[in-house]
C-alpha cells in the first residue's frame, strides 16, 4: 500500500503495512521536508500513546489511594465502641465518643463522594481508552458498603 504523507491516518501509520513514498523503487523525488513531516507525525502519535499509559497508571494509583483511605476509615469505624467503656483511664465520655464517630462518619462520606466524583471524571476522560479496568471493576461496595445511614 503506497501512501502519500498528506493522506495519512492513525490506523495506517500504526499498521506497519505502509509503504512510504520514499520506500518505493524509483522514488528519489521525495524531499526531506516530506520525510520530516511523516516522522514528526509518527513520533507525536507514539508520545501521545506513552503519555496516555502514564496518565492511566497515575489514575490507577490515585484510585487505589482513595480506596485505601476508605478502607482505613471503615476499619477505624469498626474499632470504635458503640458505647463508652467505663473503667479505662483513657476512655472517652459518651459525648466524646459520639464526636469521634461523627468525624469518622463525615470523613467516610467525603471519601465516598470523592470516589464517585473521581470515577465519573475518569470514565469521562477515558471513555475511549482500552485500559480502565480499575474503574470498571469498582463495585457498589466500594462506594457504600456500610450501614452508616444514621448520623451520629
Amino acid at each position: 500500500m503506497v501512501v502519500s504523507t498528506e493522506t495519512l491516518c492513525l490506523e495506517t501509520i500504526l499498521s506497519g503495512e505502509t509503504a512510504w513514498p520514499w520506500q518505493q523503487p524509483h522514488s528519489d523525488s521525495v524531499d526531506l521536508k516530506t520525510k520530516r513531516n511523516a516522522f514528526d507525525i509518527i513520533m507525536a502519535i507514539r508520545r501521545l500513546q506513552e503519555e496516555k499509559k502514564i496518565v492511566v497508571t497515575e489514575m490507577d494509583h490515585h484510585w487505589k489511594a482513595l480506596k485505601a483511605c476508605a478502607d482505613s476509615l471503615k476499619e477505624l469505624s469498626c474499632l470504635l465502641p458503640s458505647e463508652p467503656i467505663q473503667n479505662l483511664p483513657w476512655s472517652l465520655s459518651e459525648e466524646g465518643l459520639k464526636g469521634v464517630q461523627s468525624i469518622v462518619f463525615r470523613k467516610r462520606q467525603n471519601i465516598r463522594e470523592m470516589k464517585m466524583h473521581t470515577r465519573a471524571c475518569y470514565l469521562q476522560v477515558l471513555s475511549g481508552a482500552e485500559n480502565i479496568n480499575f474503574l470498571q471493576s469498582a463495585s457498589s461496595e466500594d462506594f457504600d458498603s456500610d450501614s452508616d445511614s444514621e448520623i451520629y
